[in-house]
């Protein structure tokens, strides 16, 4: 390799790693969030243990964004490399 296409291919790897380490945080704040608001929602409502799926399919979608994150698939590796993957919101 060229000192030219070294340095590019660092630059890839390191934005690559950025990617990543945003879309983590991403993720950890989505289940902090998840938490308190779902904390918050059952001393509202009076915590009758009656699971609410708007409050619960964020942290099903979460779960699975992890579990793909994980994935030692090829594919799915590749698609959780990709700039829509990584925008994606746990509301």
């Amino acid at each position: 390799w060229s000192e030219k296409e070294f340095i590019a291919y660092e630059q890839e790897i390191k934005r690559i790693r950025d990617e990543k380490a945003v879309h983590a945080q991403k993720l950890e704040d989505a289940r902090k969030e998840g938490i308190q608001i779902g904390e918050e929602k059952g001393k509202k409502v009076g915590g009758l243990g009656i699971p609410s799926f708007r409050w619960n399919i964020p942290l099903y979608r979460k779960r699975r964004m992890e579990n793909m994150m994980s994935s030692d698939s090829t594919i799915i590796k590749a698609v959780v490399a990709t700039p829509s993957f990584l925008d994606k919101k746990v509301d």
